[in-house]
């Protein structure tokens, strides 16, 4: 064990980062993140980290594939209008456009930053889009007012889990109600909560949490690479908003993706790169010192290499989600 001394603050931020990872179905971490101000907040520095981040972990094949499967779900509606609501640099749009070419496209997100990305990445693409898009800057919990004109096409890729759940019920009715055409469909997805079988992410979570332990001594790290993948009322809390936001039918289906070993160091690489980015995050509001950022950020490089090779080639691994199709 090396004696690299960090402030008890910091061990206590590393703790939670790692926690909510680990708990993110869990009902008692479903709040958003104490540590971490709402991104509407953020100062721009702050919001170009996460910019970043997100394009790192985000644009790549397992992403991409991750979308084209949520899309693969609409049918038995013609599709002329579509909102993308948490659009984030516009990779969900583009594959929205390939798909069903649309007359109008609606990017809803509540980071400025994102929208000029995803800007410049619709205005650059090899094939021009000839239809109407639309960038709205604002939170998705208000996406049924956000919209003018309503849509016949929904899509909400990764973005419930993040949403606060005492809005959860009321955005979806306002879906229903004001931002679809008749017969229009929301399409959205939740993590696969399988206790016996978790996603890789949580097995990531734990290695970092042991390795961060063993660099540093923290023990509550040392526990929280021990537990077991804790059960959750998520699925039913959104079974619930969507039967009481009165969608005339409502359909789910888990899809799981099994991981070969470049899909594996993929994910490690795009967790820690997350992780990296919080912790920059988190050094800004102050909430680290300078000297304990860079320590870690120095071995932060080093414990993903090890945590791929724990990883790659022991077992079998996944990525997975239930997707939601809800009709009006």
């Amino acid at each position: 064990m090396t004696q690299n001394n960090l402030l008890d603050s910091t061990k206590e931020v590393l703790y939670q980062l790692l926690r909510d990872v680990i708990y993110k179905r869990a009902d008692t971490h479903r709040k958003n993140p104490n540590y971490l101000q709402d991104v509407g907040k953020l100062t721009l520095e702050q919001r170009m980290v996460h910019v970043n981040d997100y394009l790192r972990e985000r644009n790549n094949q397992i992403w991409r594939h991750d979308i084209e499967t949520l899309l693969s779900y609409v049918n038995g509606i013609k599709v002329n209008d579509v909102a993308d609501a948490g659009s984030g640099p516009g990779l969900s749009a583009e594959c929205i456009i390939d798909r069903f070419n649309p007359n109008r496209l609606v990017l809803v997100d509540a980071i400025p930053e994102m929208l000029d990305v995803a800007k410049q990445r619709l205005e650059s693409r090899p094939e021009p889009y000839n239809g109407k898009i639309e960038y709205i800057n604002g939170q998705v919990e208000g996406l049924p007012t956000l919209i003018k004109k309503p849509v016949d096409l929904v899509v909400m890729h990764w973005v419930i889990p993040y949403t606060k759940w005492q809005k959860q019920k009321q955005m979806l009715k306002g879906i229903r109600e004001k931002a679809l055409r008749e017969g229009g469909m929301l399409l959205f997805n939740i993590p696969y909560e399988d206790p016996e079988f978790p996603d890789i992410d949580f097995y990531i979570a734990q290695l970092f949490a042991l390795r961060l332990h063993l660099e540093y001594d923290i023990p509550q790290l040392h526990k929280l690479s021990r537990v077991t993948m804790p059960t959750s009322s998520l699925t039913d809390n959104v079974d619930n908003s969507l039967s009481k936001a009165r969608f005339k039918r409502v359909s789910k289906k888990p899809e799981v993706i099994y991981l070969n070993n470049q899909q594996i160091e993929k994910c490690v690489d795009g967790f820690a790169s997350v992780f990296f980015n919080n912790l920059g995050m988190l050094q800004l509001n102050g909430r680290m010192p300078q000297t304990d950022y860079e320590r870690i950020k120095g071995e932060i490089p080093n414990m993903a290499s090890t945590i791929y090779t724990l990883l790659s080639g022991q077992k079998m691994y996944k990525l997975s989600h239930v997707i939601y199709v809800a009709t009006k």
